[in-house]
C-alpha cells in the first residue's frame, strides 16, 4: 500500500517537472534520483512542484487579463485617434469653404 503511495506521489512528480519551466538538466537530476528520496523528501519535492505549478498558472492568468485590458485600451485608444482626425478634417473642411466663401464675395465686389 504504501509502495502505491509512493509511486503515484513519483508519478505526480513527473507530471510537474513536465510542465516546469525549471532548467532541464535540473529535471533529469531529480527524475534519475526519484528512487532514491525518501517519502518525506518526495512529500516536500511534490509540494514545492505543486506551488510552482500554482504560481505559473496564477501568472499565466493575470498574465492574460492584463492581455485582455490592453487589447481593450489600445481599441479604445484607436477609436478616440480616428474621431480626433475626423475632427481635424472637418475643421480643415469648414475652414477651407469660408476661405472660399469669402474669395468669392471678396471677387464680387
Amino acid at each position: 500500500m504504501a509502495t502505491n503511495i509512493i509511486q503515484e506521489k513519483a508519478k505526480r512528480c513527473g507530471e510537474l517537472l513536465a510542465r516546469s519551466p525549471m532548467d532541464e538538466e535540473i529535471k533529469k537530476t531529480i527524475l534519475e534520483n526519484l528512487g532514491s528520496l525518501t517519502e518525506g523528501d518526495l512529500d516536500r519535492l511534490l509540494f514545492s512542484l505543486e506551488q510552482e505549478d500554482a504560481h505559473l498558472s496564477l501568472l499565466a492568468s493575470q498574465l492574460s487579463d492584463f492581455d485582455k485590458k490592453q487589447e481593450k485600451g489600445w481599441g479604445r485608444l484607436a477609436k478616440d485617434q480616428e474621431k480626433k482626425a475626423r475632427d481635424v478634417v472637418n475643421d480643415f473642411s469648414r475652414q477651407l469653404e469660408r476661405d472660399i466663401q469669402n474669395k468669392i464675395h471678396a471677387e464680387m465686389k
